[in-house]
Formats: structure tokens, sequence, C-alpha cells
């Protein structure tokens, strides 16, 4: 029995009734054919169910946890973005405190020119 034609999103189940029906040997008698037919899908209906309930069963039994995950993930998230803006900070105070002393220094270097300059001249 084919059971790949209910993955398709136009399955007919009257063809497909139809075609399981036709393949049949030709001295099974129409009833016992439906009756079996009837029998696996339901067997197939059964292990579906099951796999579904059991999948279900996972997914309640880890969500909780996952939930939890997410909401340390969220907090370690929060964590970082304060970090981020400390060192920032902290980045701009040295960039601001840096200016000044190059500032500086770029004037002791152009008085120490100045002055080695002359001496030379001199």
């Amino acid at each position: 029995m084919d059971l790949n034609a209910f993955n398709n999103p136009n399955f007919d189940a009257k063809a497909w009734i139809n075609a399981s029906l036709k393949s049949k040997p030709p001295e099974d008698d129409d009833q016992s054919e439906v009756t079996n037919v009837m029998g696996k899908l339901q067997l197939y209906y059964q292990q579906v169910n099951s796999e579904f309930e059991e999948t279900s069963q996972g997914v309640m039994k880890n969500l909780p946890r996952v939930l939890h995950d997410i909401e340390n993930i969220s907090k370690e998230a929060e964590t970082l973005k304060h970090k981020m803006s400390l060192v920032k900070q902290e980045i701009a105070n040295v960039e601001k405190n840096t200016g000044k002393s190059i500032a500086a220094l770029e004037r002791i270097d152009k008085i120490k020119s100045k002055y080695l300059i002359q001496k030379f001249i001199k």
C-alpha cells in the first residue's frame, strides 16, 4: 500500500481508494479487499497518532526548560547590553582624556623643536 500519496497537497481520496482496490488480485472479493485496506489504514492511523502523542509529550516535557533557557538568555543579553554601554562610556572617556594629553604633548614637542632649531641656528 502506497501511503506517499497522502503527502501530496492535491490528494484525492477517491482516486487513491480506487487505485488501491484495482491493484488487488482478481480472485479476491471486493468486500475482503475493502476490509483489508480499512484495517491497514486504521493501523497506520494508530501509528501516526501514537507518534504524534509521543512528540507532543516530549514537547510539553521540554517546554519549561526551553522557557527557562529563553529567560536566561534574555537576562544575559540585558547584562551584555549594559556592559557594552559601560565599555562605550569608557572608550569615550579615554578618547577625551587622550585628546587633552596628545594636545599637551604636541605643544611640548613644538616648544622643544623651536628650542632645538634656535640652538642650532645660533
